[in-house]
């Protein structure tokens, strides 16, 4: 049965290729879902240069989860960790393309199960 209420939140996968090895990766990021009508706006916004990548970033995005660092323990998500992720184009684009699938519905599997 299908429920009828207000979703706030959703967590979307987030693949990031390895530039060095070409393998890819995933994390998790849980973003602010906005109605239709709020995210078409948002996106037009985006598309006009009025948005940046990191104003996104800070204004729509909760948390990054599953991110581990070289000797495989977790990184916890803070400023440094979200200014990390901006500053390189293998894990920008991923990370900015989640916001636009978190948008169109895209939950992660796990959150289907």
């Amino acid at each position: 049965m299908f429920v009828k209420k207000e979703i706030s939140t959703i967590t979307v996968d987030v693949t990031i290729v390895d530039p060095e090895t070409g393998e890819p990766n995933s994390c998790q990021a849980r973003w602010k879902l906005h109605p239709v009508d709020a995210s078409e706006t948002k996106i037009a916004e985006i598309n006009a240069g009025n948005i940046s990548d990191e104003q996104l970033v800070e204004a729509d995005l909760i948390e990054l989860l599953g991110i581990t660092d070289e000797k495989g323990k977790s990184v916890s998500d803070d400023a440094e960790l979200r200014e990390w992720f901006l500053k390189w184009p293998h894990t920008r684009g991923p990370l900015i393309r989640s916001w636009f699938n978190a948008q169109s519905g895209r939950a992660a599997a796990a959150q289907k199960n």
